[in-house]
């Protein structure tokens, strides 16, 4: 097949290199390479790869492996292809995996200059497993432009009540809410800009400031927002919370702009830009409407994801871990090809990658990055004035009550600072955590609540033997508030 334009706008995940200067853990969240060619590979841009004669590159990888499980559940696809152009002459082999990470042969292809794109069926990923490729360069080649492609536009898709809905343009409102942290929220401006591809499709930027300290006073804010010129907005308001501020985005990107797709967005975090084009992607060719969650990477230590998914446990109504998650995995030590025996620790997920090829079903996703479908904004409505905490996860339990499910989506990620770098569960928020619980329990909970009185006893006699009298006190009011009912809220 030639290249045109139509395969390009079909692009749902990009091939992507690392911004030079990446340290090698975080280069091998996008590429394999040998240790012998390590400083023989080139790059000058995020999209070209040079390969020297007779070496190996391998995108098993976290950024670039095709999550073909989670589109084979979620997707209207039957295929998905492979489309690069190459100058030189090598050998592309396509490789799958299974749901237990054992990998198997697809195709090799020795192609020479030009345009070559390669179809691939989906139905081999029922409950899990990767696409991705590897090239043997036979001279010196150059791979660019390199993307997993659908093989047509989205269709039509269905909603809970069996309705059809026409497919929605490739465009989104960001949503950017920001306290106190003007540095970030200037740098979230600058890497939304620097994609020209992610640039293109995002129709505004939209920034509740809730602060006292304010990004529009902050170094290299005017060149953000010149940037972005009438896609813009600020938006400055009282403190109220982080579902304030993503109420507001939820409110303005509604009711005066006419975006297809909302995302949220923290402030304090670093992105790969392509993680919100592949979102929108995910979520244009769903066969109905979802919500799109991104994954979180440890900020502080950049090659370890967090974790590949959440439910609420219903015995005692607390987060936990989906069936099948897995919970910081360092892709420096283990990457995708990291395939153990099974036998030599009590948790295998610990030191090798095998549970990472399981498609993993979640309940909901938290808001440092989400994207919602406007349909299901509009069906939804407005997040709970929780101020903070229990927000993303009650709107989620809400909208699967609408029937729209969340995914929380493989290789859509952002960075941010790791939980057990940032405990709050005993400080002035334990307020929060506590009251907010007991108000979504109230909501969702179904069957016996000893579960809930069991747990909450516990922590009780945990804080009493720790002398932590304080957040004792903060929970005894936040039970008291929510006993008072939700006039207060």
């Amino acid at each position: 097949m030639t290249a045109n334009n139509t395969v390009s706008d079909n692009a749902v995940q990009r091939i992507l290199l690392p911004k030079r200067g990446e340290p090698f853990d975080v280069r091998m969240l996008y590429i394999i390479e040998a240790e012998q060619n390590r400083e023989r590979l080139r790059w000058s841009d995020r999209t070209s790869l040079t390969v020297p004669a007779g070496e190996e590159v391998s995108f098993q990888t976290y950024f670039n492996a095709f999550p073909a499980s989670y589109w084979r559940r979620w997707s209207q696809l039957d295929s998905i292809i492979l489309a690069l152009d190459i100058d030189g002459e090598a050998n592309i082999s396509i490789y799958r995996s299974k749901q237990d990470g054992q990998r198997i042969s697809v195709a090799n292809h020795l192609v020479s200059t030009g345009h070559h794109e390669f179809e691939l069926a989906l139905k081999n990923f029922e409950d899990g497993g990767w696409l991705w490729f590897d090239v043997t360069a036979e001279s010196e080649s150059t791979i660019s432009q390199a993307a997993w492609c659908a093989p047509s536009a989205p269709g039509p898709q269905t909603m809970p009540d069996g309705s059809i809905i026409e497919p929605s343009e490739k465009r989104v409102a960001v949503g950017i809410p920001t306290f106190n942290r003007p540095t970030d929220a200037v740098a979230a401006l600058q890497a939304l800009a620097e994609d020209p591809v992610v640039d293109g499709i995002i129709d505004f930027v939209l920034m509740p400031d809730q602060g006292n300290q304010h990004p529009a006073d902050e170094p290299g804010y005017d060149e953000a927002v010149a940037h972005f010129g009438e896609r813009f907005r600020e938006f400055r308001q009282g403190n109220l919370g982080g579902s304030g501020g993503y109420s507001r985005i939820m409110f303005e990107a509604l009711e005066n702009t006419d975006s297809p797709f909302i995302l949220y967005m923290d402030d304090d975090i670093a992105i790969e830009p392509d993680s919100i084009l592949r979102a929108v992607q995910a979520a244009r060719y769903a066969a109905s409407p979802i919500i799109v969650g991104g994954q979180m990477l440890n900020l502080q230590e950049r090659s370890q994801l967090r974790t590949t998914g959440e439910q609420v446990n219903r015995g005692d109504f607390m987060w936990g871990a989906a069936p099948h998650a897995v919970y910081d995995h360092d892709f420096a030590k283990y990457p995708l090809s990291a395939i153990g025996d099974g036998q030599s620790h009590k948790d295998p997920n610990s030191y090798d990658s095998r549970a990472l090829h399981r498609r993993v079903d979640v309940e909901y996703n938290g808001w440092w990055m989400c994207l919602f479908p406007r349909i299901v904004a509009e069906t939804n409505g407005q997040p709970l004035p929780l101020f903070i905490k229990w927000d993303d996860t009650e709107y989620s339990l809400r909208a699967a009550a609408n029937g729209f499910p969340t995914v929380t989506w493989p290789g859509a990620a952002i960075w941010h600072m790791a939980w057990a770098d940032k405990d709050d569960a005993i400080d002035w928020q334990a307020y929060f955590h506590l009251r907010n619980r007991l108000i979504v329990a109230a909501l969702y909970h179904d069957g016996d609540a000893k579960g809930i009185t069991r747990s909450i006893f516990k922590s009780t006699l945990k804080h009493t033997m720790c002398m932590e009298y304080s957040t004792m006190a903060i929970q005894i009011e936040a039970m008291k508030d929510f006993l008072a009912g939700p006039d207060q809220l």
